[in-house]
């Protein structure tokens, strides 16, 4: 999405989702959530955001306030940038990696029982943000790597969670910790950990 794409959809929920707006606004939008796309063209998301005004950012939710809506707005001014090179790979490298590695080490231990227990947590709380005791700041995920730890991380991707990673990588890594950036869904694995 373009900044000035974005900057609409911000304002038309900054104008409609003033206090007391209705959520059943957007009955129609969620019984047809499969057919929305993502308009293409200012004229598109105009034409789109006039059919129905509660499609606004936030969706669903109450207007942003004053403050939080003209720190978007500049950095949509100053065209949405993300964190510089340097800025990444700080992010990247986690602050206590001797805490890391030893969960590393727990997970990747190729004794049967513990690779079956690895499997087991991996199954269950793939999709959590982890917070090590270490490091209450950071937020890692729990991911299946084909490269073994200490290496920039390479996800196996699997249909299913429970899908055996063996069939995807020639190194078994069945647990590596990937440190996620601060993002939409915390989701964003980078190398370095």
């Amino acid at each position: 999405m373009n900044g000035s794409l974005m900057h609409r959809v911000l304002a038309a929920g900054s104008a409609f989702n003033q206090p007391g707006f209705s959520r059943e606004a957007l009955a129609p939008v969620y019984a047809g959530r499969y057919a929305y796309g993502c308009p293409s063209t200012v004229a598109a998301l105009d034409a789109q955001l006039a059919q129905n005004p509660a499609q606004g950012m936030p969706f669903g939710l109450p207007a942003l306030d004053g403050q939080d809506f003209d720190t978007l707005t500049r950095w949509i001014g100053a065209g949405a940038p993300g964190p510089t090179e340097p800025e990444r790979q700080a992010a990247a490298r986690p602050a206590h990696p001797e805490a890391v590695a030893r969960w590393e080490t727990f997970f990747n231990d190729p004794d049967p029982r513990r690779r079956l227990v690895s499997r087991y947590i991996y199954d269950h709380v793939y999709l959590a943000s982890i917070v090590l005791e270490e490091d209450p700041q950071t937020h890692f995920r729990l991911v299946r790597s084909s490269t073994p730890p200490g290496e920039p991380v390479v996800i196996i991707g699997t249909a299913l969670p429970y899908d055996d990673p063996l069939a995807y990588a020639a190194i078994p890594n069945l647990g590596g910790i990937a440190r996620s950036l601060v993002d939409a869904a915390h989701a964003t694995a980078v190398p370095g950990t």
